[in-house]
């Protein structure tokens, strides 16, 4: 069973397993560790989302190799937390509650779960899921982009090469894209044009984390470069993880 606890001092509440205790007043922000339930293993490389009540993610955070991760909320209010990490079952936490000013630590574990085998041809019928999901996101059908949809078996490859984002999109089929190291982080460019955004599910990953994103939970990546789309005027890259794919 997925278990969060939060830790801190005063007022203690456990509901459906889901402990919550009230911290000292230091700020509004939420950080803990990742564990592998049973053994409390530090978990790294795991995304963890905070979602409002609207499920839109208000923050992002990767946790490091100790499994520590932080979120700062925007505000007080009811929030979620998510989580997936590579060999893990995703998780969900029940709402959790932010006020004013306070501060929580949040410890989070995960249980395991078996890797499935990748296949190395996408079915036709998944294909086209994809695509149906895709049209509603992006607002254009993927086959009109200029470049194909980098599917799993691809980033696998690059996985098993120790390669990052950056290098998987100067590698890959992407004529034209110019990848270079900048003192905000990776930029992506269409012909020398300005950086295109980066997207995690359509949350705008900032620049400065992108090389921390776990390449090995990320199932699809769409690159749309100025004009494909008028939802993305500039460009973009877009990176789904199997809970967007579903």
């Amino acid at each position: 069973m997925n278990l969060v606890r939060l830790v801190g001092r005063v007022v203690t509440l456990c509901v459906l397993g889901l402990c919550v205790l009230r911290s000292p007043v230091v700020g509004q922000e939420l950080r803990g560790r990742v564990l592998e339930a049973g053994d409390e293993r530090r978990v790294g490389r795991a995304l963890v989302r905070l979602l409002d009540n609207d499920e839109e993610v208000r923050a992002m955070a990767v946790s490091d190799s100790s499994g520590i991760y932080r979120l700062s909320t925007p505000g007080p209010g009811d929030y979620r937390l998510t989580v997936e990490a590579f060999g893990y079952a995703p998780f969900q936490s029940h709402l959790l509650a932010v006020g004013e000013r306070e501060s929580y630590l949040v410890d989070i574990e995960l249980t395991t779960t078996p890797l499935p085998v990748s296949g190395l041809v996408v079915s036709a019928d998944r294909f086209e899921e994809l695509e149906r999901g895709l049209r509603l996101e992006i607002g254009v059908n993927p086959r009109a982009l200029r470049y194909r949809p980098i599917m799993r078996p691809e980033i696998e490859d690059h996985i098993e090469r120790a390669h990052g984002l950056t290098e998987l999109v100067r590698w890959s089929n992407t004529a034209s894209i110019v990848t270079r190291e900048t003192s905000d982080g990776p930029c992506f460019q269409w012909r020398n044009r300005q950086c295109m955004r980066v997207y995690l599910n359509g949350f705008e990953v900032a620049r400065a984390m992108i090389p921390a994103l776990p390449l090995d939970m990320i199932e699809m990546i769409v690159i749309m470069t100025p004009g494909d789309s008028i939802a993305y005027p500039g460009g973009a890259v877009l990176l789904y993880t199997p809970g967007w794919v579903g």
